[in-house]
């Protein structure tokens, strides 16, 4: 897909570099770019097609990494206002992304998954390993199920790494056995680096993103409007 230099929303700071996208990015308030390389572009309202909003992260920083422990979160919104200094609300929000060290491993349904089950905690017998449950098979929704799920772990001692057949709780509604035994739960690469599309439509005149729901630092990064995204990929 193309890009067009009017579409940034993030990008090179007011110091001509691009800047660390953490808990401290200012979210703009006017049209020229702030010390955060963030700015609010004049859309004039999307249409009914709408647009598409990309964020394309680079990577870690030097010792980025390990600050955005396996308990931290990423949010990044996009944001509309017919005010540049007020009233902004979220029209689009980018994929939740989490740190390193998610795990992945298969299950049997003995209750039914559903989409609530997101961001809530699973325990596994014997072990009491937690972490918190970040994707499932559609499969799983259905007792008898058998599907991926992939955790992230609370701490570094959360391997998930039990025999088949032992119990695994969510918080909420889902349950089931482990599939397979030890041996057979494996990492997963990090969400960073990695390239993340949402679509929007609104009838407000400006938009611009927000990182203030990133906890420590997932590295640099740009995040731009395109308005054939869907057709190109």
């Amino acid at each position: 897909m193309a890009f067009d230099a009017l579409g940034i929303l993030k990008g090179l700071g007011s110091g001509g570099a691009l800047v660390s996208i953490d808990e401290a990015d200012v979210a703009a308030i006017a049209l020229a770019v702030n010390a955060d390389g963030n700015k609010v572009i004049d859309i004039s309202k999307t249409g009914v097609k709408g647009l598409a909003a990309v964020m394309v992260l680079l990577g870690f920083g030097a010792g980025e990494s390990a600050a955005f422990i396996n308990t931290d979160k990423a949010v990044v919104t996009i944001e509309a206002s017919d005010d540049l200094v007020a009233n902004w609300g979220t029209i689009a929000t980018f994929p939740t992304l989490y740190g390193a060290n998610q795990l992945e491993f298969y299950v049997t349904a003995t209750t039914g998954f559903v989409q609530a089950d997101i961001g809530l905690l699973i325990t596994q017998e014997t072990t009491a390993d937690t972490g918190y449950l970040t994707y499932f098979d559609p499969a799983l929704a259905v007792i008898g199920g058998v599907g991926l799920i992939r955790v992230q772990p609370v701490d570094s001692g959360d391997v998930f790494n039990e025999a088949a057949g032992k119990t695994i709780t969510s918080a909420g509604t889902g349950a089931g056995t482990k599939t397979y035994g030890a041996g057979t739960t494996v990492a997963v690469p990090s969400d960073i680096p990695g390239v993340y599309v949402v679509r929007f439509a609104t009838d407000k005149k400006y938009v611009r993103c927000n990182c203030a729901g990133v906890l420590d630092a997932i590295g640099t990064g740009w995040i731009l409007l395109n308005d054939n995204a869907f057709v190109t990929i």
